[in-house]
């Protein structure tokens, strides 16, 4: 019987890894059973090394797993891990008799880091005795990766493991799908985990799997020093934040047993193995003694990664790791992505006055969580959202334009600009600012206006002219046009554009009167079915320096606009982390996870539903769940 069971909950399993800095294999249970509790042990990570593992013990671990009601996987049975001369540790036999013996607890096979032929330097392909590839094009580029990927799920599958599982530090889990990978686990720490929890789980939803996991790098990417007590706060964070952002299985890569990071050399014994197990204990019997509701956490807003985009969020400085081609270096197409890093989710100085209403909202997201989402996801998917930005590169298709299109058509809200519908898939071209737009750069359909080419450069600020049209969308409109314009940054190039039924929601100004009539659009609102689709009308990607300013106003009053149209709000820090799940379907109860990420001071929200309101205090690093 399952250690949780209930029909409204899911079972969330903390798990360990073993073997991570080598381990005896023949003691291997042995250490596991002396050092954590079992009756609290859900799952287990079993690293191997290149080394040759009696059958026996193959068997001997999969009984003692079933007999204990632990599910395990194994990591780097090929890769690094094979011993030499063979693909893999596993044997068709092998994983036969693991299945027989362990049934449904053995979870698959492991394979890692993939994600690396996108975000690593230069010297990593040296250090792993890798070729260095060159690609003529995007499409050349994505293809590699899929292949190697697809080479490695092959090995696992023509052993008939149960699953391949993909540890992955990148947002290159929509890709790693493509290629055959059953599951994705994340790892954690490395990187912005809330941006790479929101690419999980929109690549999870598009690829429909029904799960995903959170690997907490803790050791190596917590913190430099393993003598430091943030560090150990840092862990409690990691691990109660993947509880809330929806990973089913939790667990440290490394940590509990030695450390090795850093010149440090410590022992399973040593004090600070043991503050690693301490909070292993605690997020332990916090798992066990609350049930999370089933599904993923409640989201508005779907940021859509483009199709043949390679940002990683975390790694290298190259596409598709292109060394030494100027092209290929990071530009305003990734860029873009930076807006979920810096400026999102922070609260505006006081002093802001584009923050409207009785309270302040600009430093949070609706019901806490956004998504990154593989612009191929089906229809079906999309519509799970109701406002989709796209932020980054992306290679235009008829079928993409028309799947965004009917998202529209049947309600959705669209934002794009323009060098996100370009069919080019040449980097070079692109960067040059030289684009074939689909369509003929005709999309009076859905942008309510034609691309008729490349227009010219202003060193002017904008103006927004019109309300608009989108329920509790409060851009800072000027009714008389008399207004200072906001938002220079520098020399703005835009589009030529013939408006053909959109509206123009703002343009370029440079005086404090009205506006010159020639002034252009920056952004177009065009109403399309039940939906509406917005155009920033720049030749540039929105992660361009010159539309710094401009495209973080437009993204707050967006994320505050569908933060308006939400039934429950948690007001207070922006340095409250919060989820919320839907109970179920009959009751209409959320339960609301709430953290308080600040090391030092406590924090108060207060929790609004329905005329309904909750005040909660939270000290430094906690933990707080609410039902609502």
């Amino acid at each position: 019987m399952n250690k949780l069971d209930n029909k409204n909950a899911e079972r969330i399993c903390i798990g360990i890894e073993i073997g991570e800095h080598g381990h005896n294999y023949e003691e291997l249970t042995k250490d596991i059973a002396a050092n954590f509790d079992l009756k609290k042990l859900d799952f287990v990570l079993i690293y191997m090394c290149p080394v040759d593992i009696p059958e026996h013990l193959w068997y001997e671990w999969a009984e003692f797993f079933r007999e204990n009601d632990i599910y395990f996987a194994f990591l780097y049975t090929q890769q690094r891990g094979a011993p030499k001369g063979k693909i893999s540790h596993l044997t068709p036999e092998i994983v036969e008799k693991i299945i027989e013996i362990a049934g449904e607890y053995f979870l698959g096979d492991m394979i890692g880091e993939t994600g690396g032929l996108a975000s690593w330097q230069e010297g990593y392909y040296e250090d792993n005795n890798m070729e260095k590839p060159v690609f003529k094009n995007l499409t050349e580029a994505k293809q590699y990766y899929i292949d190697h990927v697809a080479s490695k799920v092959k090995i696992d599958k023509d052993l008939n493991v149960p699953a391949v599982l993909a540890v992955e530090a990148t947002t290159f889990s929509r890709y790693n799908f493509e290629a055959g990978v059953d599951f994705t686990f994340i790892e954690m720490m490395c990187g912005n985990p809330e941006v790479m929890f929101a690419s999980a789980r929109g690549a999870s939803k598009a690829y429909n799997r029904s799960w995903w996991a959170s690997h907490i790098a803790q050791e190596w990417y917590g913190g430099f020093r393993n003598d430091d007590p943030l560090k150990y706060k840092r862990m409690k964070l990691a691990y109660y934040y993947s509880y809330m952002a929806g990973a089913k299985y939790i667990y440290p890569e490394s940590g509990h047993f030695k450390i090795k990071s850093y010149g440090d050399d410590y022992g399973v014994d040593s004090e600070f193995c043991k503050l690693y197990r301490r909070e292993w204990e605690d997020f332990a019997e916090f798992i066990h003694s609350h049930k999370r509701p089933k599904g993923y956490p409640m989201v508005k807003i779907g940021f859509l990664q483009g199709n043949l985009d390679s940002f990683t969020a975390w790694g290298g400085s190259t596409v598709w790791n292109q060394f030494g081609k100027k092209a290929w270096e990071y530009g305003a197409p990734e860029y873009g992505w930076s807006y979920l890093e810096d400026n999102l989710f922070k609260s505006e100085k006081w002093h802001v006055p584009t923050v409207y209403g009785e309270n302040d909202y600009s430093g949070s997201m609706p019901y806490g969580q956004y998504d990154i989402v593989p612009v191929e996801a089906p229809l079906e998917v999309l519509k799970e959202y109701s406002c989709l930005i796209m932020l980054g590169w992306n290679t235009m298709t008829p079928e993409i334009y028309a799947n965004l299109k009917q998202y529209v058509y049947e309600g959705g809200k669209l934002f794009m600009s323009v060098p996100q519908l370009s069919i080019s898939d040449v980097r070079e071209d692109v960067m040059e600012g030289v684009y074939d737009l689909i369509n003929n750069g005709n999309f009076s359909d859905l942008f309510g206006c034609k691309v008729k080419g490349k227009g010219r450069t202003y060193n002017w600020g904008v103006k927004f002219i019109e309300e608009s049209s989108i329920p509790g969308y409060l851009y800072p409109y000027t009714k008389s046009g008399f207004c200072d314009p906001i938002c220079a940054n520098g020399g703005i190039t835009v589009a030529d554009i013939e408006v053909t039924g959109g509206k123009v929601v703002a343009i370029l100004a440079d005086k404090f009167r009205k506006w010159r009539e020639n002034s252009p659009a920056i952004l177009i609102e065009n109403k399309y079915g039940k939906g509406y689709a917005s155009l920033i009308t720049t030749w540039e990607y929105p992660g361009a320096k010159s539309l710094e300013k401009f495209v973080k106003v437009l993204l707050k009053e967006i994320i505050h606009g569908e933060y308006q149209n939400t039934d429950l709000k948690v007001i207070g820090s922006d340095k409250i982390q919060y989820a919320v799940y839907r109970n179920n379907d009959a009751d209409n109860t959320y339960t609301v996870y709430l953290l308080n990420t600040d090391y030092n001071v406590p924090a108060h929200a207060r929790v609004v539903r329905n005329g309904l309101e909750k005040e909660i205090k939270l000290d430094p690093c906690e933990f707080f769940v609410i039902q609502i």
